[in-house]
């Protein structure tokens, strides 16, 4: 996985964009990605019903935005905000996805915590939302987000390869190790290695600030059903 810059994921709440794009401050090494094609597993299981077709990525700006596809917000979203704030700006364009795609809306929203900060906050924002003070927790759940995209690679390019065929490329994408379910969002916890990763020792801590119970869960317990939405037990 190429990067370990923040990540900020833009599905149900449109009015997120502008949160997440207030944080650029300079303009060097903004780079658009549209037709993007993401690749999203869980425990070992694809979920094809949550993807991501559009990011924005800056080192300088310790950026990466991703916008749901199929979602309310859209490429030209970015664009105006950053025309408007007068920012230069890259684009990289891949050839158009062809499958057809419907997002799963029983499917939370997904949060993607770099570091303990983003977990709070979303124990926050989960309070403004819901009633519940409980949540489950898969500490040992692995999975991995790949965004990049498919091109026709010749058998000339690639010699173990007997013909013509459709190859993937990622451009960029992240690890994870852990899982946590509020009644109204997942978070997935990034590991990559870097010091500010999340750990369940901050996991605890925060949900005692909060006053949140814990469910902790094994790796054997958990489906995509396991995460969808409805109501937790308090």
């Amino acid at each position: 996985m190429n990067s370990n810059l923040d990540v900020w994921a833009i599905q149900s709440l449109p009015s997120e964009l502008k949160t997440a794009l207030d944080n650029i401050k300079t303009d060097n090494d903004i780079i658009i990605f549209t037709n993007v094609l993401s690749n999203f597993n869980l425990g070992g299981e694809k979920i094809v019903s949550r993807q991501f077709d559009t990011f924005l990525y800056s080192e300088e700006n310790d950026i990466l935005l991703m916008l749901m596809r199929g979602g309310e917000v859209i490429a030209n979203d970015i664009r105006s905000y950053l025309d408007n704030k007068g920012f230069v700006y890259h684009e990289v364009s891949f050839a158009p996805i062809s499958e057809k795609h419907e997002d799963d809306k029983t499917i939370p929203e997904l949060w993607f915590a770099r570091e303990e900060y983003v977990v709070d906050d979303a124990f926050a924002d989960s309070i403004s939302r819901t009633n519940n003070r409980g949540f489950d927790y898969f500490p040992f759940l692995e999975g991995s987000l790949s965004l990049g995209y498919t091109t026709d690679v010749e058998s000339d390019d690639l010699n173990y390869l007997d013909e013509d065929k459709e190859a993937e490329f990622q451009v960029d994408g992240r690890l994870f190790r852990g899982l946590i379910r509020l009644e109204d969002k997942l978070i997935l916890l990034i590991n990559q290695g870097d010091k500010r990763n999340v750990t369940a020792e901050s996991v605890n801590k925060i949900a005692k600030k909060y006053g949140f119970s814990c469910t902790v869960l094994e790796n054997k317990d958990f489906s995509l059903e396991s995460v969808q939405s409805k109501k937790l037990t308090k």
